[in-house]
């Protein structure tokens, strides 16, 4: 083995090695500074997408290990929370009268599972209910 072959497999290695601790810290540094809760993420299922009605079912991937789970619905451009309930299961149903609904707009949501009434995971989700169309002349 000549002296300038060693170089090339501990450069490969150096390499691999900077590309692994960027991948394990993400792209933009240093891991949450100490003291710092980190939530994992939790699926949100539905709504989501353009709805034609204010929707009444809210599910999302139950959570191994929590005891509960509470739900923000906002509407997204003001961020006026409409409602937060706590709940022990995955599905929240809302029960809301045509004359209360919601206006049309972009509304978010956000689900954070609790263990222990703190949260342990975290997901937010967006979803658009369309106005009426115009009736036709």
């Amino acid at each position: 083995m000549t002296k300038g072959s060693a170089a090339v497999p501990l450069a490969v290695a150096t390499g691999l090695a900077a590309l692994m601790l960027w991948l394990a810290r993400g792209p933009f540094g240093a891991p949450a500074p100490a003291g710092t809760v980190v939530l994992g993420a939790l699926t949100l299922l539905e709504p989501e997408g353009e709805l034609a009605r204010f929707p009444r079912r809210f599910a999302w991937e139950p959570l191994p290990g929590a005891d509960g789970y509470e739900i923000t619905v906002a509407n997204e451009g003001e961020r006026r929370t409409l409602f937060r309930q706590r709940g022990a299961t995955p599905v929240l149903t809302v029960a809301v009268e045509a004359a209360a609904e919601p206006p049309p707009g972009p509304y978010v949501w956000e689900v954070l599972a609790l263990r222990h009434s703190l949260p342990v995971a975290r997901g937010v989700g967006r979803f658009t209910v369309r106005p009426d169309p115009a009736p036709s002349p």
